[in-house]
């Protein structure tokens, strides 16, 4: 609790982000903290062949989610979002699409499949917030995809693994981090799992940097940094607090870095994903 609200003064201190967002974001990361306390049963077979091969473990559209929870923390988020002024109106929207049971359902699974020409669709009838749905989805989604993604990974070995996505879900990574001792590791961009990789390499296609490591830092994000690949043209984050009293959180360290991603973009590389926060 401490420790987010010291990351959200901090992002506050930085001036890029209205005060309203950040309130409103603080008070879903704390509500979907909730759910991850959730113990979720986990039955399925798992073919750790897989892993040495670059296959998932589970895919996304396996994950055993408690789809009733699910519901239940989406109706918290919805409740939060129609208390802000510039969410309410579209908050009463999607109230009323939801009444429709199939329509949260095609969401969902619009959202495992990675559609996300569905939620652009959708947006249009969103004034001011079109990617309101796609936020609601995926932080209903995201607390107990990150209970299953820690639960699969106890059966991983901790060795540095050498494909340009997560080893649980095969999604794509959002953020990496140097921890002490010139480690380096990717979060995937769904069930936020933490896995080891070669630290010189692009997150993406795997090409190696045998000359010098290109990235590049701005004087206003100390801690934060763009490590961008030329072969690819795709770019990652990364976290390096070592010589810094931080800690990382992954989904708000995405927020707090998030004006790299612009100037990342206009220097024409591409981020592979959407930032954790669905926009």
């Amino acid at each position: 609790m401490e420790k987010v609200k010291a990351k959200i003064k901090k992002i506050a201190q930085s001036g890029f982000f209205p005060k309203e967002l950040l309130e409103f974001i603080e008070k879903v990361f704390l509500t979907q903290k909730k759910y991850e306390q959730e113990k979720i049963e986990l039955s399925l077979p798992l073919e750790l062949e897989n892993y040495q091969k670059g296959k998932p473990l589970l895919l996304r559209q396996d994950f055993p989610f408690p789809w009733e929870k699910v519901s239940q923390l989406r109706d918290e988020l919805l409740e939060l979002a129609a208390r802000e002024e510039v969410l309410a109106e579209n908050s009463q929207i999607l109230l009323q699409d939801l009444a429709e049971d199939s329509f949260w359902q095609k969401s969902v699974h619009k959202f495992l499949e990675g559609d996300d020409s569905y939620f652009r669709l959708y947006g249009e009838k969103l004034k001011d917030s079109p990617r309101l749905l796609n936020f609601l989805v995926q932080s209903s989604l995201t607390p107990f995809a990150v209970v299953i993604g820690q639960s699969v990974g106890l059966a991983l070995p901790q060795e540095e693994y050498g494909f340009g996505h997560c080893p649980i879900c095969g999604s794509v990574p959002f953020l990496s981090v140097l921890e002490k001792g010139g480690k380096r590791y990717n979060f995937c961009s769904f069930c936020l799992f933490k896995y080891p990789v070669a630290r010189l390499t692009c997150a993406f296609c795997g090409q190696e940097q045998k000359e010098e490591h290109k990235y590049f830092s701005v004087e206003e994000l100390p801690g934060y940094r763009v490590d961008i690949c030329p072969e690819c043209k795709k770019y990652i984050k990364t976290i390096d607090f070592r010589e810094r009293d931080e800690v990382v959180l992954p989904a708000l360290d995405d927020l707090a870095s998030l004006p790299l991603d612009f100037l990342a973009q206009k220097e024409g590389y591409l981020r592979p994903s959407l930032s954790f926060w669905g926009f």
